[in-house]
């Protein structure tokens, strides 16, 4: 198997990490600027800080987080979903692409039993090093379209 309970731990927390620094980041400027309201008395500057605050986050958020969540909830689906198995020939490796917020590896499988073509999506971040071989048998577990588990038979 390609993902465990760990990867899900491992990730959240990675996203719980990432929050927490946005969350700093968003308070500095907004704490900034309610000083500067109640000492100086200077609206537009204290605006001018919690909107800098809020743009933080929004980028912050945008930029870091929401791949770690978009992850998250993937691996989720993939370790508590529904999956099944079929074996078959690699025909050929495409490109790459992003597939519910996780970049893959597209994969076009003969599927032996249902004598048709089969894609597939092969999470980037678990690709072998040494590579996958076109032309080999492959036993493939998958949820949806996106790779669980894959063995050379």
């Amino acid at each position: 198997m390609l993902y465990s309970q760990e990867d899900i731990n491992q990730t959240r927390s990675q996203l719980i990490r990432r929050i927490g620094w946005m969350v700093l980041m968003a308070i500095v400027p907004n704490a900034a600027a309610l000083a500067v309201m109640y000492t100086v008395r200077m609206q537009w500057l204290s605006v001018l800080l919690g909107c800098l605050g809020g743009a933080l986050a929004i980028f912050y958020w945008g930029l870091f987080c929401s791949p770690v969540a978009a992850y998250l909830r993937f691996a989720r689906e993939v370790v508590s979903g529904r999956n099944h198995a079929f074996c078959g020939v690699l025909l050929r490796i495409a490109e790459d692409s992003v597939r519910e917020g996780v970049p893959c590896k597209t994969l076009y499988f003969h599927d032996d039993a249902g004598d048709d073509e089969k894609l597939c999506y092969f999470d980037l971040n678990k690709l072998p090093r040494e590579g996958l071989a076109e032309g080999a048998r492959y036993a493939v577990c998958v949820h949806g379209q996106s790779i669980v588990s894959m063995q050379p038979e």
